[in-house]
């Protein structure tokens, strides 16, 4: 029992500190977003809303993290494969969060972008001009760069 305790406590001291960078490192994800929106001009906000994070530990989502306010306030209208469809991001944000299926043994960062022109958006968009090319690839390097840059306690 106290070789069990001791590794317990180990554990719950272990999970407290991935918890802490997990926030940290959300955070730094939502602050990066806001303040490259220059990237992207956000017409609805629903290609925003439709970008968060979530953490699983063990395949389990964690609810430590909470997603950033909804922005938008109207359904983003589109075409997309010759249909005209709209787009709720938030919706389709939490559908992805919490469909989600795991296997992995410990903890996951997702980082999500579910609007259905997410990634046209990566891609430079449809009209050419290149507008929020590689915008979720800079994210991801501001990311890696902000991990291997921090400090842990």
């Amino acid at each position: 029992n106290i070789i069990k305790n001791a590794i317990n406590a180990k554990n719950k001291a272990l999970d407290s500190k991935v918890e802490a960078f997990c926030i940290v490192c959300a955070n730094e994800a939502y602050a990066w977003l806001e303040t490259n929106k220059k990237e992207w001009k956000n017409d609805t906000y629903n290609l925003i809303d439709s970008t968060g994070i979530a953490v699983y530990k063990e395949g389990t989502l964690q609810s430590f993290l909470a997603l950033r306010p909804k922005k938008a306030i109207s359904l983003r209208r589109i075409t997309y494969h010759k249909k005209k469809i709209y787009v709720d991001g938030r919706a389709l944000l939490e559908s992805a969060i919490s469909a989600y299926n795991s296997n992995n043994t410990y903890y996951e960062f997702i980082l999500f972008s579910t609007a259905d022109y997410a990634a046209a958006v990566e891609a430079g968009g449809a009209s050419g001009i290149n507008r929020g090319k590689d915008w979720f690839n800079k994210l991801s390097i501001h990311l890696k760069s902000f991990k291997e840059n921090y400090k842990w306690n």
